[in-house]
């Protein structure tokens, strides 16, 4: 495409543009809720074609025109997939959506329209994965009575590995004390891969009393140990 140069489009507006625009009109409001119907009737809906997987992350974007600025923007994929004794009859259904979580003011309704329009019914097994991020569980609630909400390993192991950092730092600083820390550490990994989440947060519970006394000179401990935290509940 050497040579292409875009002008000025005499003062029309893009199609591109128009179609965004009139997409963006017929979107419906936002709701908290998007379970619908009674749950004594779900049972009665015809059998569900296939299951749904979504994934959901979000990362920040520099700014085109200011470098110094980023924004965050999400997106996710929701994968429609069926048994293997249908697959060959059936295609799978692919559709991807994203937004700007700051400008998006209909980011639930947008995420449970790319659902409708793959048939998603009130009875039919979906599973999202997060990074177990606030935004990201919200936008996930109330989509579905069907719904599990998993903490997909990767996330968990980054924070993980920080916290495992300032382990080894503090046996550095102080080998004595350090050491136990460390083995907690090692000891909440295996306990979040296992599935145990409430000895996992007794055990954060221990490890946020034993790593205080070195607030003031590793202050990002306890943070991490915070978001620890968070990601046990989550997953």
């Amino acid at each position: 495409m050497q040579g292409l140069r875009l002008g000025p489009n005499d003062g029309k507006e893009p199609d591109t543009l128009k179609v965004a625009k009139r997409l963006e009109a017929e979107l419906g409001e936002d709701q908290a809720s998007f379970i619908e119907g009674d749950p004594r009737d779900w049972d009665l809906l015809p059998p569900p074609d296939g299951f749904f997987k979504v994934g959901i992350d979000g990362d920040y974007v520099r700014n085109w025109f200011d470098k110094k600025h980023k924004f965050e923007v999400i997106v996710g994929k929701s994968i429609l997939r069926f048994e293997e004794d249908e697959e060959e009859d059936k295609t799978p259904s692919l559709k991807r959506f994203g937004f700007v979580q700051t400008l998006d003011t209909q980011s639930k309704r947008r995420l449970y329209e790319v659902l409708q329009s793959q048939d998603l019914q009130m009875n039919q097994e979906i599973t999202f994965l997060s990074d177990g991020d606030d935004t990201l569980r919200a936008l996930q609630l109330e989509i579905s009575p069907m719904a599990t909400h998993l903490l997909d390993w990767h996330h968990v192991t980054m924070r993980l590995t920080v916290l495992a950092q300032y382990g080894k730092g503090l046996v550095q600083c102080e080998a004595v004390l350090g050491e136990p820390i460390r083995d907690q550490i090692d000891r909440l990994k295996w306990l979040l891969w296992h599935g145990q989440v409430d000895k996992a947060l007794g055990k954060i519970d221990d490890l946020e009393t034993s790593i205080e006394p070195f607030g003031e000179t590793m202050p990002g401990s306890l943070d991490w140990s915070k978001r620890c935290r968070n990601c046990a509940r989550t997953s």
